[in-house]
């Protein structure tokens, strides 16, 4: 009687492997294998481009209001302060590919109401040149590119 029980407890765990085996491969199949995502992409190069965005107003702070083009990582400050605030993307590059993302910014004033927006456009061709196309503002603000520094860097400062 104990190897008939001890044959069937056996038999039993065999059907549940079975079943289990099953259901986790469905599930697995399900997701896509990491090469699938990586040649979808196109020619991923593992690198990025890095670029800067710093208020230097007194009393304007910017609100991410949405991103266009390529995820970048990590994902930027929501909020750029005032008086020395900064941000910074990380654009993905690619072999032989221009790679952007635009950025749409709210700008407020110190009583919290919106005074304009600023908008701008990251872009970087494989990695080996990149710069900041733009911007656009309808906010009392100016802008200043400098493309000389370690990252393309957008300096935003009030009217003189």
């Amino acid at each position: 009687m104990g190897s008939k029980s001890s044959s069937g407890i056996i038999l039993i765990l065999f059907i549940l492997l079975v079943i289990v085996t099953g259901i986790v491969s469905n599930i697995v199949s399900k997701f896509p294998r990491q090469s699938d995502v990586i040649e979808a992409q196109g020619d991923v190069t593992g690198t990025t481009q890095g670029f800067d965005i710093i208020n230097n107003t007194r009393n304007h702070s910017f609100f991410l209001r949405d991103t266009y083009g390529e995820r970048v990582s990590p994902t930027p400050s929501f909020i750029i302060p005032p008086n020395g605030g900064i941000t910074h993307f990380e654009l993905p590059t690619r072999a032989f590919t221009t790679t952007r993302v635009a950025a749409l910014y709210d700008v407020y004033n110190d009583f919290g109401i919106i005074v304009g927006y600023l908008q701008f456009t990251l872009e970087s061709f494989s990695g080996i040149t990149a710069e900041i196309l733009g911007p656009e503002t309808t906010a009392p603000i100016k802008t200043r590119k400098d493309n000389t520094k370690r990252y393309p860097t957008l300096f935003l400062t009030d009217p003189m």
